[in-house]
């Protein structure tokens, strides 16, 4: 039993484009998390080496 003839072409447009654009956002929104990540993991690596040279650990 075929159903996709019930579901107007409009629809199916409308949810692909939907679902393409979701997917691009999730995109950026993963790659703003990233360099997030990246960013805090250099900061703390500084500080981290900061503190073992003020201590005399380094």
């Amino acid at each position: 039993m075929n159903n996709n003839k019930n579901i107007p072409i409009r629809n199916i447009g409308n949810f692909t484009k939907n679902a393409v654009e979701n997917f691009e956002q999730n995109i950026v929104d993963q790659t703003d998390y990233l360099e997030k990540v990246d960013n805090n993991l250099k900061v703390n690596k500084n500080t981290g080496i900061q503190h073992m040279k003020q201590n005399k650990l380094f």
